[in-house]
């Protein structure tokens, strides 16, 4: 239940694997904290933001795919968020995903354990 990553040949990419529980705790991640989604906004391209959102929705386990730096940093950025404010005893009302808290936060740890050190 984490992230795999595998370095391809081009350096501005990266393989990333997300299981079905990590792609959970991000989505959710960009749904409760919109400040952060709205500061990467400011300072990357929106277009980008929309991406990533998409492929978390839409992509599966079987599924991998090149990611430049840019979406690592959003990934990464999103991660502590959600972790923070996990941590901070924010507790959903709602966990509708059927996960537990403790699961999503062993996923962003391990997803900012991860891809933080593949941001080059």
């Amino acid at each position: 239940m984490h992230p795999e990553i595998k370095r391809s040949t081009f350096e501005v990419e990266t393989i990333l694997k997300f299981d079905e529980t990590t792609r959970c705790a991000l989505r959710r991640g960009f749904e409760m904290n919109t400040t952060v989604v709205e500061e990467l906004r400011k300072i990357m391209d929106g277009e980008q933001i929309e991406l990533v959102i998409e492929l978390l929705k839409n992509f599966d386990d079987n599924d991998d795919f090149g990611v430049m730096n840019d979406y690592k940093t959003i990934y990464v950025q999103i991660a502590k968020a959600e972790l923070k404010r996990i941590e901070n005893g924010v507790q959903d009302k709602d966990m509708a995903c059927g996960h537990l808290v403790d699961e999503h936060k062993k996923v962003l740890e391990e997803v900012i354990k991860t891809v933080e050190p593949a941001i080059n």
